[in-house]
């Protein structure tokens, strides 16, 4: 996979704010929901640095390992999660 450039994480949410370090506003949420929702939509694409470390972790781990269809199906979904939060999809 190529290494694709974003703001380092980790990322923490401050209300609808995405940030990277107390002044460093890597994005913010803007919808028309409750202020919870915009809230939670933040915390989940904060989350985005640590999640693609885990799914990279956990694809390391396992590339050697062949198990069943599922196992390999749910792979190929981690995969594709990957490639898509690097832009590459």
């Amino acid at each position: 996979m190529t290494q694709t450039q974003y703001t380092p994480g980790p990322w923490y949410a401050d209300g609808r704010d995405i940030m990277a370090a107390p002044d460093d506003c890597v994005g913010s949420v803007t919808t028309r929901s409750t202020p919870e929702i915009t809230t939670a939509n933040a915390c989940l694409i904060a989350a985005a640095p640590a999640l693609l470390a885990a799914l990279e972790a956990l694809l390391r781990i396992s590339d050697d390992v062949m198990g069943s269809l599922e196992r390999q199906a749910a792979y190929r979904t981690a995969r594709a999660a990957i490639a898509q939060a690097k832009g590459e999809a």
